[in-house]
């Protein structure tokens, strides 16, 4: 799934904008960044399913008063109504959340989390560095191996099996 979350965010400058994303407040700030008026939230939805879907309706919803890409001059009000409206019609669930109360995705994540690759290189770090492997060495087996999964999980095995023998 794309994004879980459907927002509208609304400017000084009169128009709001309907999209959705995994990290609202990171996607205001992108947002803030490129924009000379101040933007904040006007409505924030988790979504039960397909958010991009939801968009997409209430952005057809709106048409009419579309500017210019997900930009719309229309009354705060009516672009909530079209989001909540899109997923009513679509049956999805949707829960107005406060965005500065969520959880916040910090971009990096315990070895553990990174999914088998990450946890296979962690392992063959750790075994190179333990059987007395140059750390130099060890980094230049993990650039080398990365992209080849089965590659790698040979070498941890090789490994593993180098540092059982060694240890007899």
């Amino acid at each position: 799934m794309p994004g879980k979350y459907v927002y509208v965010i609304s400017g000084d400058h009169g128009r709001v904008k309907i999209g959705f994303t995994d990290r609202p407040l990171q996607r205001l700030r992108e947002l803030q960044t490129g924009s000379p008026f101040a933007l904040q939230f006007v409505f924030v939805g988790e979504v039960n399913g397909v958010a991009d879907s939801v968009e997409a309706m209430a952005h057809h919803t709106l048409r009419d008063a579309r500017e210019n890409g997900e930009w719309f001059i229309a009354p705060k009000e009516a672009a909530i109504a079209a989001v909540m409206g899109a997923a009513y019609h679509l049956g999805h669930a949707i829960r107005p959340v406060d965005p500065y109360n969520l959880p916040q995705w910090t971009g990096r994540q315990p070895w553990w989390k990174m999914g088998a690759g990450g946890t296979a290189l962690a392992v063959y770090i750790y075994v190179l560095y333990i059987t007395g492997e140059h750390l130099l060495t060890a980094f230049i087996a993990m650039v080398l191996t990365y992209g080849f999964m089965w590659l790698l999980l040979r070498s941890v095995a090789k490994s593993l099996l180098y540092f059982q023998t060694a240890r007899r």
